[in-house]
């Protein structure tokens, strides 16, 4: 296969952030008296950006979400990395592309601070571009943000391999056309990718460095 790009989406697919964005959900919940919610539901609530998350998280209670959000994203921002960790395989999968000479970036829904942040504490070094959510681009299903990486590798989706875990990352391939890999160790799971109709499902980061193999 001679994809020479690819992009990964990073909740999910790179790191496993979720009791850290658990327990800053809780936080901010029990702050304001909302009762808290369990890990499974912040697995299920993720994908969309931390505004869905929380409204999500709300029940549909968005009385207070103003300040519930706000509440998040400070203790989040001073604690996102208590629990969070790559996936194990996941440096030697970025090794691999880059000793293989990929050019690597990544696009995820995750606000663009907390985003650089991440990767610049774990991945740093590895990716050229990473785009996150932020006021003028669209987040995924769009492909606003693929475009610009093609734009800044001069490259067209028949050059890119998108990897990522959830129905967002499938839509976002199925609106571009371009290549996907979906990981079962992600936050939704082998099969409901497969329920949404997912193909290449990888189900370790080294089953991904086998299929790019292939």
């Amino acid at each position: 296969m001679n994809k020479k790009v690819i992009v990964f989406d990073l909740d999910g697919t790179l790191l496993d952030t979720l009791r850290d964005l658990n327990e800053a959900s809780n936080y901010a919940l029990e702050y304001y008296g909302y009762n808290k919610v369990t890990l499974l539901e912040t697995k299920a609530f993720i994908g969309d950006g931390i505004l869905k998350l929380i409204e999500r998280s709300l029940k549909g209670d968005a009385s207070r979400l103003d300040d519930v959000l706000a509440a998040f994203k400070k203790y989040y921002m001073e604690h996102f990395d208590v629990y969070t960790k790559p996936y194990e395989g996941i440096m030697e999968l970025l090794s691999y592309c880059k000793n293989k000479g990929y050019k690597m970036a990544v696009l995820s829904n995750k606000a663009q601070g907390m985003l650089d942040l991440l990767c610049k504490k774990f991945f740093d070094g590895f990716f050229d571009i990473i785009i996150g959510d932020r006021p003028d681009i669209k987040r995924k299903p769009s492909t606003m943000g693929l475009d610009i990486i093609c734009k800044w590798y001069k490259c067209d989706y028949s050059n890119l391999t998108y990897i990522g875990d959830s129905d967002v990352d499938y839509k976002t391939v199925c609106n571009a056309g371009c290549n996907g890999i979906f990981v079962g160790y992600g936050f939704k799971g082998r099969n409901y990718l497969e329920s949404i109709g997912a193909k290449n499902i990888c189900d370790t980061p080294y089953d991904v460095i086998n299929y790019l193999e292939m």
